[in-house]
Protein backbone atom coordinates (compact mmCIF):
# COMPACT_ATOMS: atom_id res chain seq x y z
CA UNK A 1 0.00 0.00 0.00
CA UNK A 2 2.78 2.55 0.99
CA UNK A 3 4.51 1.39 -2.58
CA UNK A 4 1.24 2.64 -4.26
CA UNK A 5 1.02 5.77 -2.72
CA UNK A 6 4.60 6.65 -3.36
CA UNK A 7 3.98 5.79 -7.00
CA UNK A 8 0.77 7.75 -6.78
CA UNK A 9 2.58 10.86 -5.49
CA UNK A 10 5.65 10.24 -7.76
CA UNK A 11 3.28 10.58 -10.30
CA UNK A 12 1.04 13.57 -9.82
CA UNK A 13 4.17 15.73 -8.68
CA UNK A 14 5.61 14.87 -11.99
CA UNK A 15 2.25 16.29 -14.15
CA UNK A 16 2.35 19.14 -12.26
CA UNK A 17 6.38 19.99 -12.89
CA UNK A 18 5.42 19.27 -16.26
CA UNK A 19 2.42 21.63 -16.68
CA UNK A 20 4.16 24.01 -14.32
CA UNK A 21 7.34 23.88 -17.39
CA UNK A 22 4.62 23.78 -19.68
CA UNK A 23 4.87 20.58 -21.45
CA UNK A 24 1.65 19.48 -23.07
CA UNK A 25 -0.08 16.68 -22.14
CA UNK A 26 -0.42 13.67 -23.54
CA UNK A 27 0.94 10.11 -23.80
CA UNK A 28 4.24 9.02 -25.97
CA UNK A 29 1.57 6.10 -27.14
CA UNK A 30 -1.07 7.68 -28.32
CA UNK A 31 -2.12 11.13 -30.43
CA UNK A 32 -3.58 14.29 -28.62
CA UNK A 33 -5.39 17.25 -29.94
CA UNK A 34 -3.15 20.30 -29.03
CA UNK A 35 -6.89 22.32 -27.93
CA UNK A 36 -7.74 19.42 -25.32
CA UNK A 37 -9.97 20.27 -22.86
CA UNK A 38 -7.38 20.12 -19.89
CA UNK A 39 -5.92 22.36 -17.50
CA UNK A 40 -2.69 24.64 -18.62
CA UNK A 41 -3.32 23.97 -22.25
CA UNK A 42 -0.44 25.25 -24.49
CA UNK A 43 -2.44 27.16 -27.01
CA UNK A 44 -5.40 29.36 -27.81
CA UNK A 45 -7.92 27.51 -29.62
CA UNK A 46 -10.76 30.10 -30.82
CA UNK A 47 -14.26 28.13 -31.49
CA UNK A 48 -15.28 30.35 -33.90
CA UNK A 49 -14.97 28.59 -37.39
CA UNK A 50 -14.06 32.16 -38.96
CA UNK A 51 -11.65 33.55 -36.30
CA UNK A 52 -10.26 30.24 -36.04
CA UNK A 53 -9.34 30.42 -39.86
CA UNK A 54 -8.33 33.85 -39.63
CA UNK A 55 -5.83 33.68 -36.61
CA UNK A 56 -5.25 29.91 -36.77
CA UNK A 57 -3.97 27.88 -33.58
CA UNK A 58 -1.88 30.03 -31.60
CA UNK A 59 0.60 28.46 -29.33
CA UNK A 60 3.25 31.75 -29.47
CA UNK A 61 4.93 33.31 -26.45
CA UNK A 62 3.64 29.92 -23.99
CA UNK A 63 7.43 29.01 -22.36
CA UNK A 64 6.63 25.89 -24.43
CA UNK A 65 9.88 23.62 -23.79
CA UNK A 66 8.77 20.14 -25.60
CA UNK A 67 6.19 18.58 -27.95
CA UNK A 68 5.25 15.38 -27.23
CA UNK A 69 4.95 12.82 -29.74
CA UNK A 70 1.41 12.59 -32.43
CA UNK A 71 0.25 15.93 -31.91
CA UNK A 72 -3.20 16.56 -33.60
CA UNK A 73 -4.24 19.54 -34.80
CA UNK A 74 -8.48 20.59 -35.30
CA UNK A 75 -9.59 20.50 -38.83
CA UNK A 76 -11.03 23.93 -38.39
CA UNK A 77 -7.22 25.50 -38.38
CA UNK A 78 -4.92 25.83 -41.10
CA UNK A 79 -2.40 27.93 -39.35
CA UNK A 80 -0.04 26.61 -36.32
CA UNK A 81 2.26 29.50 -34.73
CA UNK A 82 4.64 27.81 -32.08
CA UNK A 83 7.17 30.71 -32.25
CA UNK A 84 8.97 32.26 -29.29
CA UNK A 85 8.70 29.56 -27.15
CA UNK A 86 12.20 27.02 -25.96
CA UNK A 87 11.33 24.37 -28.74
CA UNK A 88 14.65 22.54 -29.17
CA UNK A 89 13.82 19.24 -31.01
CA UNK A 90 11.53 18.73 -34.21
CA UNK A 91 10.77 14.96 -35.58
CA UNK A 92 9.11 13.54 -37.72
CA UNK A 93 6.64 12.12 -34.94
CA UNK A 94 6.25 15.89 -33.09
CA UNK A 95 2.85 15.91 -35.37
CA UNK A 96 0.51 12.85 -35.98
CA UNK A 97 -0.33 11.76 -39.70
CA UNK A 98 -3.61 13.73 -39.34
CA UNK A 99 -3.04 16.71 -39.90
CA UNK A 100 -2.60 17.41 -43.81
CA UNK A 101 -5.28 20.27 -43.17
CA UNK A 102 -2.61 22.02 -41.73
CA UNK A 103 -0.79 24.83 -44.54
CA UNK A 104 1.05 27.03 -42.30
CA UNK A 105 3.57 26.50 -39.88
CA UNK A 106 5.56 28.92 -37.64
CA UNK A 107 8.23 28.10 -35.60
CA UNK A 108 10.08 30.78 -35.68
CA UNK A 109 12.32 32.04 -32.33
CA UNK A 110 12.91 29.07 -31.05
CA UNK A 111 15.96 27.09 -30.17
CA UNK A 112 15.70 24.56 -32.82
CA UNK A 113 19.63 23.17 -33.81
CA UNK A 114 18.59 20.60 -36.43
CA UNK A 115 16.25 19.86 -39.10
CA UNK A 116 16.80 16.34 -39.35
CA UNK A 117 15.32 14.16 -42.36
CA UNK A 118 11.64 14.22 -42.99
CA UNK A 119 11.08 16.43 -40.07
CA UNK A 120 7.88 17.31 -41.72
CA UNK A 121 6.68 14.25 -43.38
CA UNK A 122 3.29 14.15 -41.80
CA UNK A 123 2.23 17.96 -42.74
CA UNK A 124 2.17 17.15 -46.39
CA UNK A 125 -0.14 20.27 -47.02
CA UNK A 126 2.19 23.03 -45.78
CA UNK A 127 2.32 26.19 -47.57
CA UNK A 128 4.45 27.97 -45.51
CA UNK A 129 7.11 26.96 -42.88
CA UNK A 130 9.22 29.62 -40.84
CA UNK A 131 12.05 28.48 -39.01
CA UNK A 132 13.73 31.86 -38.85
CA UNK A 133 15.69 33.36 -35.74
CA UNK A 134 16.61 29.60 -34.23
CA UNK A 135 19.88 28.24 -34.16
CA UNK A 136 19.87 25.85 -36.84
CA UNK A 137 23.41 24.63 -37.75
CA UNK A 138 22.33 21.39 -39.96
CA UNK A 139 19.93 20.91 -42.80
CA UNK A 140 20.01 17.93 -44.77
CA UNK A 141 18.71 17.84 -48.51
CA UNK A 142 16.03 15.05 -46.86
CA UNK A 143 15.02 17.98 -44.49
CA UNK A 144 11.96 18.62 -46.38
CA UNK A 145 10.88 15.57 -47.96
CA UNK A 146 7.61 14.70 -47.98
CA UNK A 147 6.30 18.69 -48.08
CA UNK A 148 6.58 19.25 -52.18
CA UNK A 149 3.36 22.27 -52.17
CA UNK A 150 5.57 24.40 -50.19
CA UNK A 151 5.56 27.84 -51.78
CA UNK A 152 7.54 30.36 -48.82
CA UNK A 153 10.56 29.29 -46.59
CA UNK A 154 11.84 31.16 -44.08
CA UNK A 155 15.17 29.98 -43.01
CA UNK A 156 17.19 33.18 -42.04
CA UNK A 157 18.72 34.52 -38.83
CA UNK A 158 20.27 31.24 -37.85
CA UNK A 159 23.86 29.46 -37.58
CA UNK A 160 23.89 27.47 -41.17
CA UNK A 161 27.28 27.50 -42.25
CA UNK A 162 27.09 24.98 -44.82
CA UNK A 163 24.42 23.72 -46.85
CA UNK A 164 24.55 20.70 -49.01
CA UNK A 165 24.29 20.17 -52.93
CA UNK A 166 20.28 19.32 -53.78
CA UNK A 167 19.38 21.26 -50.54
CA UNK A 168 16.04 22.34 -51.56
CA UNK A 169 15.17 19.95 -54.47
CA UNK A 170 12.75 18.46 -53.24
CA UNK A 171 10.98 22.01 -52.84
CA UNK A 172 9.74 22.31 -56.72
CA UNK A 173 7.27 24.30 -56.00
CA UNK A 174 9.02 27.23 -53.66
CA UNK A 175 8.63 30.49 -54.44
CA UNK A 176 9.76 32.20 -51.36
CA UNK A 177 13.26 31.50 -50.11
CA UNK A 178 15.04 33.54 -47.09
CA UNK A 179 18.59 32.95 -46.49
CA UNK A 180 19.66 35.97 -44.73
CA UNK A 181 21.64 36.39 -41.96
CA UNK A 182 23.67 33.10 -41.84
CA UNK A 183 27.27 32.77 -42.14
CA UNK A 184 27.46 30.64 -44.89
CA UNK A 185 30.80 31.87 -47.59
CA UNK A 186 29.76 29.54 -50.27
CA UNK A 187 26.76 28.31 -52.20
CA UNK A 188 27.27 25.25 -54.65
CA UNK A 189 26.28 25.18 -57.58
CA UNK A 190 23.58 22.87 -57.51
CA UNK A 191 21.46 24.47 -54.39
CA UNK A 192 18.74 25.73 -56.00
CA UNK A 193 18.46 22.61 -58.28
CA UNK A 194 14.86 22.31 -59.75
CA UNK A 195 13.76 25.61 -57.73
CA UNK A 196 12.00 26.78 -61.64
CA UNK A 197 9.01 28.38 -59.50
CA UNK A 198 11.58 30.61 -57.25
CA UNK A 199 10.12 34.16 -57.64
CA UNK A 200 12.22 35.70 -54.85
CA UNK A 201 14.91 35.37 -52.93
CA UNK A 202 16.87 36.57 -50.25
CA UNK A 203 20.62 36.01 -49.85
CA UNK A 204 21.88 39.32 -47.61
CA UNK A 205 23.82 39.38 -45.02
CA UNK A 206 26.01 36.26 -45.85
CA UNK A 207 29.42 36.37 -46.02
CA UNK A 208 29.84 35.36 -49.99
CA UNK A 209 32.82 36.08 -51.37
CA UNK A 210 31.80 34.59 -55.20
CA UNK A 211 29.05 33.07 -56.75
CA UNK A 212 29.33 30.25 -59.32
CA UNK A 213 28.39 31.07 -63.05
CA UNK A 214 25.79 28.21 -62.56
CA UNK A 215 24.27 29.11 -59.25
CA UNK A 216 21.37 30.25 -61.15
CA UNK A 217 20.74 27.34 -63.66
CA UNK A 218 17.50 26.68 -62.86
CA UNK A 219 15.89 29.55 -61.25
CA UNK A 220 14.24 30.77 -64.79
CA UNK A 221 11.14 32.41 -62.78
CA UNK A 222 13.61 34.34 -59.84
CA UNK A 223 12.14 38.36 -59.97
CA UNK A 224 13.68 39.37 -56.72
CA UNK A 225 17.28 38.97 -55.65
CA UNK A 226 19.12 40.29 -53.17
CA UNK A 227 22.70 40.08 -52.59
CA UNK A 228 23.40 42.88 -50.36
CA UNK A 229 25.86 43.21 -47.39
CA UNK A 230 28.14 40.45 -48.83
CA UNK A 231 31.85 40.24 -49.27
CA UNK A 232 31.40 39.98 -52.85
CA UNK A 233 34.68 41.89 -54.90
CA UNK A 234 32.90 42.12 -57.86
CA UNK A 235 29.29 41.85 -59.52
CA UNK A 236 28.81 38.31 -60.44
CA UNK A 237 28.00 39.11 -63.78
CA UNK A 238 28.06 35.45 -65.51
CA UNK A 239 25.67 34.31 -62.69
CA UNK A 240 23.76 37.08 -62.89
CA UNK A 241 23.30 36.66 -66.79
CA UNK A 242 21.63 33.85 -66.07
CA UNK A 243 18.37 35.59 -65.14
CA UNK A 244 18.34 38.32 -67.90
CA UNK A 245 15.24 37.15 -69.00
CA UNK A 246 13.22 37.22 -65.76
CA UNK A 247 15.09 39.47 -62.92
CA UNK A 248 12.91 42.80 -61.97
CA UNK A 249 14.91 43.82 -58.59
CA UNK A 250 18.48 43.64 -57.95
CA UNK A 251 19.93 45.08 -54.66
CA UNK A 252 23.94 44.42 -54.77
CA UNK A 253 24.53 47.06 -52.10
CA UNK A 254 27.02 47.07 -49.17
CA UNK A 255 29.56 44.65 -50.94
CA UNK A 256 32.94 45.06 -51.28
CA UNK A 257 33.32 46.45 -54.95
CA UNK A 258 36.18 48.57 -56.04
CA UNK A 259 35.05 49.48 -59.57
CA UNK A 260 31.83 48.62 -62.14
CA UNK A 261 33.73 47.73 -64.43
CA UNK A 262 31.93 47.51 -68.68
CA UNK A 263 29.40 45.57 -68.68
CA UNK A 264 29.04 44.44 -65.04
CA UNK A 265 25.00 44.69 -65.30
CA UNK A 266 24.56 43.49 -68.76
CA UNK A 267 21.75 42.43 -70.92
CA UNK A 268 18.83 42.27 -67.90
CA UNK A 269 16.05 42.95 -70.03
CA UNK A 270 13.52 42.85 -67.57
CA UNK A 271 15.20 44.84 -64.60
CA UNK A 272 13.17 47.73 -63.06
CA UNK A 273 15.23 48.45 -60.12
CA UNK A 274 18.97 48.18 -59.26
CA UNK A 275 19.78 49.16 -56.19
CA UNK A 276 24.03 50.21 -55.37
CA UNK A 277 23.87 52.22 -51.90
CA UNK A 278 26.89 51.89 -49.36
CA UNK A 279 29.45 50.98 -51.97
CA UNK A 280 32.16 51.90 -49.32
CA UNK A 281 35.03 51.16 -51.49
CA UNK A 282 33.86 51.51 -54.97
CA UNK A 283 36.08 54.04 -56.79
CA UNK A 284 34.98 54.07 -60.66
CA UNK A 285 31.76 53.52 -62.52
CA UNK A 286 33.12 52.71 -66.22
CA UNK A 287 31.90 53.36 -69.37
CA UNK A 288 29.03 50.74 -70.25
CA UNK A 289 29.14 49.43 -66.41
CA UNK A 290 25.11 49.07 -66.55
CA UNK A 291 24.29 48.33 -70.40
CA UNK A 292 21.54 47.07 -72.21
CA UNK A 293 19.00 47.29 -69.44
CA UNK A 294 16.49 48.51 -71.51
CA UNK A 295 13.36 48.45 -68.75
CA UNK A 296 15.48 50.10 -65.77
CA UNK A 297 13.59 52.51 -63.81
CA UNK A 298 14.90 53.27 -60.87
CA UNK A 299 18.48 53.42 -59.63
CA UNK A 300 19.88 54.44 -56.32
CA UNK A 301 23.44 55.36 -56.07
CA UNK A 302 23.90 56.10 -52.30
CA UNK A 303 26.68 56.10 -50.04
CA UNK A 304 29.52 56.19 -52.46
CA UNK A 305 32.34 57.87 -50.43
CA UNK A 306 35.58 56.51 -51.84
CA UNK A 307 34.15 57.70 -55.67
CA UNK A 308 36.51 59.16 -57.69
CA UNK A 309 35.56 58.54 -61.36
CA UNK A 310 31.92 58.46 -62.82
CA UNK A 311 31.87 57.53 -66.19
CA UNK A 312 28.43 56.81 -66.74
CA UNK A 313 26.23 55.71 -69.56
CA UNK A 314 22.40 55.41 -69.25
CA UNK A 315 21.02 55.47 -72.19
CA UNK A 316 18.04 53.20 -73.20
CA UNK A 317 16.84 52.50 -70.05
CA UNK A 318 13.19 53.45 -69.36
CA UNK A 319 14.52 56.03 -65.99
CA UNK A 320 11.62 58.82 -65.98
CA UNK A 321 13.48 61.18 -63.14
CA UNK A 322 17.27 61.82 -61.90
CA UNK A 323 17.59 63.00 -57.96
CA UNK A 324 19.61 65.93 -57.16
CA UNK A 325 21.27 63.86 -55.02
CA UNK A 326 22.18 60.62 -56.68
CA UNK A 327 25.85 61.33 -57.24
CA UNK A 328 28.43 64.38 -56.47
CA UNK A 329 27.91 65.37 -60.02
CA UNK A 330 31.09 67.95 -60.30
CA UNK A 331 32.66 64.66 -60.27
CA UNK A 332 31.39 63.11 -63.05
CA UNK A 333 33.35 63.33 -66.41
CA UNK A 334 30.86 61.99 -68.87
CA UNK A 335 27.20 61.26 -68.92
CA UNK A 336 25.40 59.65 -71.53
CA UNK A 337 21.37 60.13 -70.75
CA UNK A 338 19.30 59.59 -74.03
CA UNK A 339 16.96 57.61 -75.08
CA UNK A 340 15.23 57.50 -72.09
CA UNK A 341 11.31 58.60 -70.87
CA UNK A 342 12.66 61.77 -68.85
CA UNK A 343 9.75 63.40 -67.10
CA UNK A 344 10.48 66.99 -67.26
CA UNK A 345 8.72 68.46 -64.06
CA UNK A 346 9.66 70.24 -60.58
CA UNK A 347 11.31 67.25 -59.51
CA UNK A 348 14.38 68.20 -62.24
CA UNK A 349 14.34 71.66 -61.99
CA UNK A 350 17.17 71.56 -60.77
CA UNK A 351 19.07 70.01 -63.61
CA UNK A 352 19.06 73.50 -65.66
CA UNK A 353 22.23 75.31 -64.51
CA UNK A 354 24.25 71.95 -63.25
CA UNK A 355 26.85 70.34 -64.23
CA UNK A 356 24.42 67.85 -65.82
CA UNK A 357 23.48 70.14 -68.20
CA UNK A 358 26.97 70.69 -69.44
CA UNK A 359 27.60 66.89 -69.54
CA UNK A 360 24.42 65.65 -71.50
CA UNK A 361 24.21 68.62 -74.16
CA UNK A 362 21.67 68.01 -77.31
CA UNK A 363 20.94 64.76 -76.44
CA UNK A 364 18.47 65.07 -73.77
CA UNK A 365 15.08 65.05 -74.56
CA UNK A 366 11.70 65.52 -72.37
CA UNK A 367 8.93 62.89 -72.75
CA UNK A 368 6.69 64.00 -70.37
CA UNK A 369 4.91 65.83 -69.61
CA UNK A 370 2.92 65.65 -72.90
CA UNK A 371 3.33 69.98 -73.25
CA UNK A 372 7.17 69.59 -73.04
CA UNK A 373 7.53 66.09 -75.37
CA UNK A 374 10.98 66.39 -77.88
CA UNK A 375 11.62 69.53 -75.95
CA UNK A 376 15.37 69.46 -75.66
CA UNK A 377 16.84 70.20 -72.42
CA UNK A 378 18.82 72.84 -73.97
CA UNK A 379 15.77 75.05 -75.20
CA UNK A 380 13.79 74.69 -71.54
CA UNK A 381 14.09 77.44 -69.28
CA UNK A 382 13.85 76.63 -65.11
CA UNK A 383 10.27 77.82 -65.34
CA UNK A 384 9.09 75.05 -67.46
CA UNK A 385 9.75 72.66 -64.85
CA UNK A 386 6.61 72.74 -63.32
CA UNK A 387 4.42 69.44 -61.28
CA UNK A 388 1.17 70.67 -62.44
CA UNK A 389 -1.93 68.10 -61.62
CA UNK A 390 -3.33 68.64 -65.84
CA UNK A 391 0.61 67.13 -66.97
CA UNK A 392 -0.98 64.12 -65.85
CA UNK A 393 -3.67 63.75 -68.18
CA UNK A 394 -4.05 64.43 -72.01
CA UNK A 395 -4.84 67.82 -73.42
CA UNK A 396 -8.35 68.38 -74.03
CA UNK A 397 -7.94 69.40 -77.95
CA UNK A 398 -6.38 65.74 -77.69
CA UNK A 399 -9.54 64.23 -76.19
CA UNK A 400 -11.44 66.31 -78.51
CA UNK A 401 -9.65 64.64 -81.18
CA UNK A 402 -9.46 60.92 -79.89
CA UNK A 403 -13.75 61.26 -79.51
CA UNK A 404 -14.05 62.42 -83.38
CA UNK A 405 -12.44 59.40 -84.08
CA UNK A 406 -14.20 57.08 -82.44
CA UNK A 407 -17.43 58.86 -83.51
CA UNK A 408 -16.64 58.88 -87.42
CA UNK A 409 -15.27 54.76 -86.63
CA UNK A 410 -18.78 53.74 -85.17
CA UNK A 411 -20.82 55.30 -87.87
CA UNK A 412 -18.71 53.60 -90.72
CA UNK A 413 -18.78 50.46 -88.81
CA UNK A 414 -22.97 50.85 -88.76
CA UNK A 415 -23.23 51.80 -92.73
CA UNK A 416 -21.00 48.63 -93.36
CA UNK A 417 -23.28 46.50 -91.06
CA UNK A 418 -26.51 48.09 -93.10
CA UNK A 419 -25.06 47.64 -96.43
CA UNK A 420 -23.90 44.11 -95.62
CA UNK A 421 -27.51 43.02 -94.28
CA UNK A 422 -29.69 44.70 -97.06
CA UNK A 423 -27.25 42.71 -99.77
CA UNK A 424 -27.83 39.90 -98.13
CA UNK A 425 -31.30 39.68 -98.12
CA UNK A 426 -32.01 40.74 -101.38
CA UNK A 427 -33.01 44.76 -100.72
CA UNK A 428 -29.83 45.76 -102.58
CA UNK A 429 -28.00 45.16 -106.00
CA UNK A 430 -30.42 42.52 -107.08
CA UNK A 431 -31.95 42.27 -110.37
CA UNK A 432 -35.82 42.60 -110.80
CA UNK A 433 -37.64 39.41 -111.29
CA UNK A 434 -41.49 38.91 -112.28
CA UNK A 435 -42.85 38.30 -108.51
CA UNK A 436 -41.84 42.03 -107.87
CA UNK A 437 -44.74 43.08 -110.45
CA UNK A 438 -47.20 41.86 -107.89
CA UNK A 439 -47.95 44.82 -106.14
CA UNK A 440 -50.60 44.82 -103.08
CA UNK A 441 -51.28 41.04 -103.98
CA UNK A 442 -53.03 38.70 -101.67
CA UNK A 443 -53.53 35.43 -100.72
CA UNK A 444 -56.97 35.72 -102.50
CA UNK A 445 -55.64 37.03 -106.13
CA UNK A 446 -52.45 34.39 -106.42
CA UNK A 447 -53.99 32.09 -108.40
CA UNK A 448 -52.24 28.43 -107.08
CA UNK A 449 -52.22 25.61 -110.25
CA UNK A 450 -51.86 21.60 -109.65
CA UNK A 451 -49.20 20.65 -111.86
CA UNK A 452 -51.07 17.24 -111.79
CA UNK A 453 -54.27 18.61 -112.98
CA UNK A 454 -52.00 20.59 -115.57
CA UNK A 455 -50.68 17.47 -117.35
CA UNK A 456 -53.77 15.61 -117.12
CA UNK A 457 -55.52 18.56 -119.60
CA UNK A 458 -52.50 18.35 -122.11
CA UNK A 459 -53.00 14.26 -122.59
CA UNK A 460 -56.79 14.46 -123.00
CA UNK A 461 -56.16 17.53 -125.69
CA UNK A 462 -53.17 15.19 -127.29
CA UNK A 463 -55.85 12.22 -127.67
CA UNK A 464 -58.71 14.59 -129.10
Amino acid sequence: MRGFLTALCLASCSLHVAAFLGFPWGSAESDWNLCASVDGRPCDCPDDVFEADRAGLDCSYRDIGYLHDGAVVPLRFKKVDLSNNRLRNFTATTFSSNNSHVTELDMAANLLSVIPPNAFVNLPGLLKLDLSNNEIQIITNDSFNGIANLSSLDLSHNKLHVFEANTFMLLPRLQRLQLKYNPVNFLPDSLFTGLFNLTHLDLTHLQLVALHNELFTDTTSLEELSLAFNELGSVPTKALFKLSPSLKVLDLSGNLFTELTSYSIYNMKRLHELYLRQLIYLKAIDDYAINECNNLRNLELQLLPRISFISSRLSYTRLETLPEGLLNWTLVKSLELSHNQWRCDCHMAWIKGSPVEKLVGENFYCSLPNRLRGSPLSQLKEEDFVCKASDDYPDPKQWGVVAVLLLVGVLASITTVAFLFYRRNGFLCRKTDNYSQLKAASRETITVVDSSAVSNTDAELNVA
